[in-house]
């Protein structure tokens, strides 16, 4: 897997009185391009559609969707951010496993029966 980097981009507005980021931009990898594991556990994210999927656990409420344009809360975005950072570390670990995966299973066998 060629490594990509999880990136938003954001717009500070403020609506009716309230603070908002809006999304700008997004890159993530699409849910075919991730590792079997990465869903084995919470949480997790991946991209669709042009729709952004953060899932933080197996509550309904605790699930995300977005798409560009879409207003976020500061509350929200902050939560977030938070869950992205362990999404990305926990895809690094994942990838270094497979690269060591890759170093100790290669070869040819050949089996008779």
């Amino acid at each position: 897997m060629q490594a990509k980097v999880l990136k938003l981009k954001v717009k500070k507005v403020i609506d009716r009185g309230e603070k908002y980021y809006k999304l700008l931009s997004f890159e993530c990898y699409k849910e075919y391009e991730l590792p079997h594991k990465y869903f084995d556990k919470y949480p997790y994210c991946y991209m669709e559609d042009n729709l952004v999927f953060v899932n933080i656990s197996n509550k309904e409420d605790d699930n995300y969707a977005f798409k560009l344009g879409d207003f976020v809360d500061e509350a929200t975005f902050d939560k977030l951010i938070k869950v992205l950072r362990v999404c990305g570390e926990k895809l690094h670990n994942l990838n270094q496993e497979i690269k060591q995966l890759k170093v100790e299973w290669k070869g040819e066998e050949e089996v008779k029966i």
